[in-house]
């Protein structure tokens, strides 16, 4: 996405109207662009009723929900530290969303997604990067496209595409969204955003080793076993 193409998304500012988060709604909205599911798919850590299942098709997918014992209402209760419950090969597709910085033993389990997954099988996943701390004491890590680009080759996976979300003014705001906490605030605050990005890229023409492409609020990643 375009720094300036979420500015003129109702869609996103709808969202931002419900209380999701900056990282979450670009999250969403490429959820939407990139995610394909096909055959059998497994989303760990799914959570109670997260908002990326309004952008996802999963009409003709059986989905296997997956999360800790009393978290939401999963098909299969485990923990995702611990090697999961299924045989090598089995599903299509595996769904990793806001979930990797909570595991402690994240590269572990990028093993087992690569496990279970069949040859052609991918995941998509994604992770925030510049947020505050938050479901503790379970957050543990931020990573960068640097690193999970490693932690991708290192788990078995053949190739992987990773974006990252979110530019220099964009990501500042996101990173304070908890303080502001009305619509009132945040909606300036997110238009001040996207016009300062806009004008940074423009700059960043005239001034390459500027870090302008250097910030993140998150990466979303596409991969292939």
């Amino acid at each position: 996405m375009h720094e300036s193409d979420w500015l003129g998304k109702w869609e996103f500012w709808r969202e931002v109207w419900r209380g999701k988060s900056p990282a979450r709604i670009l999250m969403n909205l490429e959820i939407r662009k990139r995610v394909q599911l096909s055959g059998r798919a497994v989303d760990l850590g799914s959570g109670v009723n997260p908002s990326y299942r309004r952008f996802l098709d999963v009409s003709d997918v059986e989905l296997v929900r997956v999360d800790f014992p009393g978290v939401g209402y999963p098909d299969v209760a485990t923990s995702l530290e611990s090697p999961l419950p299924f045989h090598d090969n089995l599903f299509d597709g595996a769904l990793l969303f806001n979930v990797l910085e909570h595991i402690y033993a994240s590269e572990q389990l990028l093993a087992e997604i690569c496990r279970i997954l069949k040859p052609s099988g991918s995941l998509y996943l994604f992770v925030q990067f510049l947020v505050q701390v938050h479901l503790v004491p379970y957050d543990y890590r931020r990573f960068t496209g640097i690193a999970l680009e490693r932690m991708f080759a290192d788990a078995g996976f053949s190739a992987w595409t990773v974006v990252p979300l979110g530019k220099a003014c964009l990501s500042i705001v996101a990173a304070a969204y908890p303080l502001l906490f009305s619509p009132l605030l945040r909606i300036p605050a997110l238009i001040g955003a996207g016009l300062g990005d806009i004008l940074l890229e423009r700059m960043s023409t005239r001034h390459p080793n500027w870090p302008f492409n250097l910030w993140a609020s998150g990466y979303f990643a596409c991969v292939s076993k």
